[in-house]
């Protein structure tokens, strides 16, 4: 058998690097670097505006866990599945409802990632590759930054590299067991962030059906099962909601059906092309992630966030397919750069050609940018040792990362200037030492190459995250979104100008006037008091008040009708209703419609009795009014 075909002995002929010796740095650093997303996460961040609702929710009942209620009394989901938010739920449980308890499982999640990416690497292409993959990927900035806050993201990544890991076993054995665990983790992966997951599908099947030992037959009719696999469990909570009957479950919040297929496909699938449901998504993600094209993930928003590796990850992908050419079929090799470069390209079009890319999405791509950074690196400098001539390309690449770490830092100025410098420096001297003292050479290149990301990591780990930057989590400088994004996120026209007294516009604080009015006057009522959409009741259900979120996350959901609406006033569930505020205008003509019949059936609470004239509750003319719904007492005798 070729060394190249046998990881065991291609890690043997990697740089000189023991698998305990990786595994015990990686173990030190990471015990540091949980505590401080732990702790930096508590202390200079806050937990999701939305995302941490539904948790209280779900920590308190088993009803609203196994439904993913976003409130306590069942009436909406989220606008996602649950599954991420499972692992934070029981933490709550556990440990109390704190952000703390939020903020474990995430740490603790994107912690375990590098280690199985660690060892999905070190069966591929050796020890050496293997730490330098899991270096690149807790490197990577927009990882640590998305850690600390409470987004599924950081649970699918985790379940798309288990189900890596498991596929390269699959690829090297041809057995049965590890490519059914990877059916299974994707669809663990499925039940995080639905069709999401799927990306990283096309790569391991390749990389599977390609490599594997055995006949063709046998190879699709083993993954033709494993899909199976992954395809009942992705299914097994949608199915279990589709099969309830509507009066004993909450609406699908992201449909306007009530239907999580709707949700799934539509708002969560397609509605990532195109605007859905009223609010100007593609305008807002534009103005977040860039516009889509070609070079979006070169441009000075999303290559701070994973870009400082990518273009050595692209080199490194081309090399590894051209040094194996003329391999057979079953080289587990090259099978590992198929799979992680279809990682990585998937991805890469996906996010430049969506309209709606947060940065923190780019996450994603973090696992294949290591991987390919890790063994490339590897490769090159076995390339180099051996005096190819394909030498060259290691300290080309050395030389070119640390410009383009230089390049990417200058995008924010004044942010952490001296990593400019010192990586170039790094890079001249690492160069200037290979030929001397291989070792200290390879040490110094490696670390002009991971400086600038490494550098903007550590600062993400403790840089603040709280009010709107919650909503996109991004590591580097604060970037308040502008007047006209402002606008459009809360469903204003461009114009409207939202003024600096509005702070985070009650998405993570309450309006506390009001709500003392509304709590000393309630009377058992099932809900508190209805809100427009579910952005607006999100500081109240984090409170653990039971407030009614009419229309969802977008304020567009038909939920509740206005016969639901006049029903629940009727049955006493519902006294007070407010319209207006920072997000009345969301869902277009239905939250109008809700709002118009609150105006004509309730009557306004004197504004005396609840406003704080110090603090802004809504845009300019759109302020918070309190009504109060109460049917109106009958004379007596009549």
């Amino acid at each position: 058998m070729n060394v190249a075909d046998d990881p065991a002995r291609a890690s043997a002929a990697h740089p000189r690097i023991s698998q305990s010796t990786a595994f015990a740095v990686l173990a030190g650093a990471l015990a540091v670097g949980v505590f401080a997303l732990i702790m930096g996460g508590v202390d200079r961040a806050e937990p999701h505006y939305y995302y941490a609702p539904a948790v209280r929710s779900m920590s308190d009942s088993w009803r609203a866990f196994a439904q993913g209620s976003l409130d306590p009394a069942g009436s909406i989901t989220l606008d996602k599945m649950p599954g991420a938010f499972w692992l934070q739920a029981i933490s709550a449980r556990c440990f109390g409802y704190s952000h703390a308890s939020l903020a474990l499982p995430q740490a603790l999640l994107a912690a375990a990632t590098v280690f199985v990416l660690f060892d999905t690497v070190r069966r591929w292409a050796g020890a050496a590759a293997g730490l330098g993959a899991a270096l690149a990927f807790a490197f990577t900035p927009i990882t640590i930054a998305l850690a600390r806050i409470d987004i599924p993201d950081t649970a699918l990544i985790f379940c798309q590299v288990c189900a890596a890991h498991a596929t390269v076993r699959a690829v090297q054995t041809g057995f049965w067991r590890p490519l059914l665990a990877a059916a299974v983790w994707l669809g663990l992966a499925f039940q995080v962030k639905m069709i999401q997951a799927f990306a990283v599908l096309p790569a391991m099947a390749l990389a599977y059906l390609l490599a594997a030992p055995g006949p063709l037959r046998a190879r699709i009719a083993k993954g033709a099962g494993a899909l199976a696999v992954t395809a009942a469990i992705s299914m097994s909570w949608p199915l279990a909601m589709a099969l309830t009957p509507k009066g004993a479950r909450p609406y699908i919040d992201g449909s306007i059906h009530d239907s999580v297929w709707e949700m799934i496909f539509g708002y969560n699938g397609l509605g990532r092309w195109i605007a859905l449901h009223g609010i100007g998504r593609a305008q807002i993600s534009a103005s977040l992630g860039g516009e889509p094209g070609a070079l979006r993930l070169f441009g000075s928003t999303l290559a701070p966030q994973i870009g400082w590796l990518l273009p050595f990850s692209l080199l490194a992908l081309a090399t590894g397919i051209a040094l194996r050419r003329g391999a057979p079929r079953t080289c587990s090799i090259r099978a590992g750069w198929l799979l992680w470069g279809g990682w990585l390209l998937v991805h890469a079009v996906e996010f430049s050609t969506t309209s709606e890319v947060h940065p923190y999405y780019t996450a994603a791509l973090a696992p294949a940018v290591g991987a390919l950074a890790g063994a490339g690196f590897a490769a090159m400098v076995r390339e180099w040792k051996a005096g190819r001539r394909t030498r060259w390309l290691l300290p080309a690449s050395v030389l070119g990362t640390a410009g383009w770490s230089a390049f990417v830092t200058s995008s924010e100025g004044d942010y952490l200037p001296w990593v400019r410098p010192l990586a170039i420096g790094l890079a001249v001297l690492g160069c200037g030492a290979l030929a001397y003292r291989l070792a200290l050479g390879l040490a110094v290149a490696a670390a002009a190459m991971l400086l600038g990301p490494a550098a903007w990591a550590l600062a993400a780990a403790g840089n603040p995250m709280k009010g709107l930057s919650v909503i996109s989590p991004m590591a580097g400088p604060a970037r308040p979104l502008s007047s006209s994004t402002l606008a459009a996120l809360h469903g204003f026209p461009p114009h409207v100008r939202i003024p600096a007294s509005a702070g985070d516009m009650h998405m993570s604080t309450p309006n506390a006037p009001l709500l003392a009015y509304v709590t000393a006057h309630h009377r058992g009522e099932r809900y508190l008091f209805a809100v427009p959409t579910a952005n607006t009741a999100a500081p109240y259900l984090r409170a653990g008040y039971s407030v009614l979120p009419m229309g969802g996350f977008t304020g567009s959901a038909p939920m509740p009708t206005l016969g639901e609406l006049s029903r629940a006033i009727e049955a006493g569930h519902l006294r007070y209703a407010v319209t207006g505020g920072f997000h009345a205008t969301m869902g277009g003509a239905i939250s109008r419609e809700r709002q118009d019949w609150i105006k004509a059936h309730c009557q306004p609470v004197p504004p005396a009795d609840y406003e704080n004239t110090a603090e802004s509750t809504g845009p300019p003319g759109n302020p918070e009014v309190l009504f109060d719904c109460r049917p109106p007492v009958s004379p007596e005798g009549t």
